[in-house]
């Protein structure tokens, strides 16, 4: 399926990839100063623009990258130069920076608001989480689509979509599984029949940030009648970095039975070890664990074109144990008591960007989803026999290409192609 959305955006009520930024200078005695330059430089990858104050004092800066923080600097004939460094941007929302020129030697005043603590100017419910945030936040099983639950508002949602899908489903207040949309790099990554979860995972090491919205949503999300998730994937930049993971859970080292020694408390005299009970068998012993994940970005022509991608595999031996009299009740012959379930999954991001000007960028990605699980949540253990196992697989993936351009200060227009295989 292949979707084309063509957006003319007023540049204060941002798309949900990008941010804004309004420059407001005044002087010594608060009185607006036109015809200022002003300039915004991102200092990750030296994407600068140039702007001049209006008859209010004030410049937009629309459609400005998350990646990286930002430095302004404003300059008028008669006063100090100004300047305001290390602001961070989020998704959808604007920045309002106001400095104050100073006369001579005096130090400049700089107010911010709207940027690491976010201010958002529409009527959108939710929670913001970045990277930092992200990479300090013991995420189980690194399963990027439990975020959500880190909100009070969220909690999981009942039904077997674990199963195929293995991803966590979530609702708020009176929504259904069904209700729930998800963005990325502001296009749909929905499933598309009926599930409502992200048609393939993404990495947490691609995310640069996530909204998880609960309710009263602007424009770009109101064809759903649940929760949201807006997520924005991480871009390369001027510098070579990246990030290495890897996680090992020895199967080896867990026992795999136990004594039955301590079976019946002390304070039951009457309980009695049964004589067929020679051994406990713990469920889900051994589970063997491995996972990697890798990220890694950089420039490939500096200040102009940056690459970014993530890799992540996990692989997991998982053994559940049959009930004693399931082979007799069955009428299996030469049972095997335990069965290991196998879980593997590996995705990837990629992502490109590339500025044409300092008011016209392109960026395209490919997210890669391919798992499959042969006894998910433990199918088979217990009193089901083994001819109830299933293998459960996906194989997804999407490509996304936005073209950006800012028309004028108060005109954005976007253009996205993306295309879903689920």
């Amino acid at each position: 399926m292949s979707v084309v959305i063509l957006l003319v955006l007023a540049a204060n009520s941002q798309s949900p990839n990008t941010s804004s930024m309004i420059v407001t200078v005044t002087d010594p005695n608060d009185a607006v100063v036109s015809g200022a330059s002003v300039t915004v430089m991102n200092l990750a990858t030296g994407a600068s623009r140039d702007a001049v104050t209006d008859e209010n004092g004030s410049v937009t800066v629309a459609a400005l990258s998350l990646t990286g923080q930002y430095k302004i600097s404003v300059n008028k004939l008669g006063f100090a130069a100004g300047e305001a460094n290390g602001l961070a941007l989020r998704a959808g929302e604007t920045a309002t920076v106001r400095i104050k020129l100073a006369v001579g030697s005096s130090e400049n005043q700089v107010t911010v608001t709207g940027t690491t603590e976010g201010v958002r100017t529409d009527p959108i419910i939710g929670s913001s989480l970045e990277s930092k945030q992200i990479d300090e936040t013991p995420i189980l099983g690194r399963k990027f689509s439990t975020v959500p639950l880190l909100n009070s508002a969220f909690r999981q949602a009942k039904g077997t979509g674990d199963l195929f899908v293995n991803q966590t489903y979530f609702v708020t207040g009176v929504g259904g599984r069904r209700q729930t949309t998800v963005l990325l790099d502001g296009a749909s990554n929905d499933e598309g029949w009926g599930r409502q979860t992200a048609i393939a995972t993404v990495p947490i090491g691609s995310v640069q940030e996530v909204n998880v919205l609960t309710n009263s949503f602007s424009a770009e999300f109101g064809w759903t009648a649940g929760p949201a998730l807006n997520i924005v994937t991480k871009s390369g930049t001027n510098r070579v970095h990246g990030e290495a993971l890897f996680l090992f859970r020895p199967g080896s080292w867990q026992a795999k039975s136990f004594s039955t020694k301590n079976f019946c408390p002390e304070s039951v005299p009457t309980c009695v070890v049964p004589s067929a009970l020679t051994a406990i068998s713990p469920i889900d012993v051994p589970d063997e664990l491995n996972q990697y994940s890798g990220s890694i970005g950089g420039p490939i022509v500096k200040d102009k074109t940056f690459y970014f991608a993530t890799l992540d595999h996990t692989r997991q031996n998982r053994t559940a144990f049959l009930s004693s009299t399931l082979p007799a009740l069955v009428g299996l012959t030469d049972p095997q008591l335990d069965v290991t379930g196998h879980y593997r999954q590996t995705l990837f991001d990629g992502r490109l960007d590339h500025r044409f000007t300092a008011k016209q960028s392109l960026m395209w990605r490919f997210n890669l989803d391919r798992f499959f699980d042969d006894n998910p949540q433990d199918a088979v253990s217990g009193n089901t026999a083994p001819s109830a196992a299933r293998r459960y697989s996906r194989a997804s993936w999407t490509t996304q290409l936005n073209y950006t351009a800012v028309i004028g200060p108060n005109l954005l227009n976007e253009a996205r192609l993306a295309y879903l295989n689920g």
